[in-house]
């Protein structure tokens, strides 16, 4: 089962969007969906001591195939460019991602796949 992480170190809101291979997307007004679970919305009201955010699955149920992630730069709080980590864990193995959000509804976005 995937779980997906992501890091900042601003006030920036930033927003994780996970859709799975059955089409189903957690974010932030969704944050249960199936058996995939958006733990918080970090940074909600721009407080840069809030942890990150972190979209898991129930142990077993996770579907197999492309998954998509969106990291989204939500207008609120807009401090300018953010530095973002992306954290992908699949069967303890983990990757990272690198990224960057320029401003105000800023999108980054990638894709992974769970065999």
């Amino acid at each position: 089962d995937p779980q997906i992480t992501l890091m900042w170190h601003n006030n920036a809101d930033l927003d994780l969007y996970v859709t799975s291979p059955d089409g189903c997307t957690i974010y932030f007004r969704d944050r249960d969906c199936r058996a995939g679970h958006l733990s918080r919305d970090a940074h909600a009201n721009c407080d840069p001591e809030m942890p990150p955010e972190n979209v898991y699955w129930d142990e077993g149920e996770a579907p197999r195939g492309m998954y998509r992630v969106r990291v989204h730069y939500f207008p609120a709080c807009n401090p300018g460019p953010t530095d973002f980590l992306v954290s992908i864990s699949i069967n303890d193995i983990v990757r990272t991602y690198n990224g960057t959000v320029e401003n105000r509804n800023d999108d980054w976005e990638m894709e992974f796949e769970v065999e």
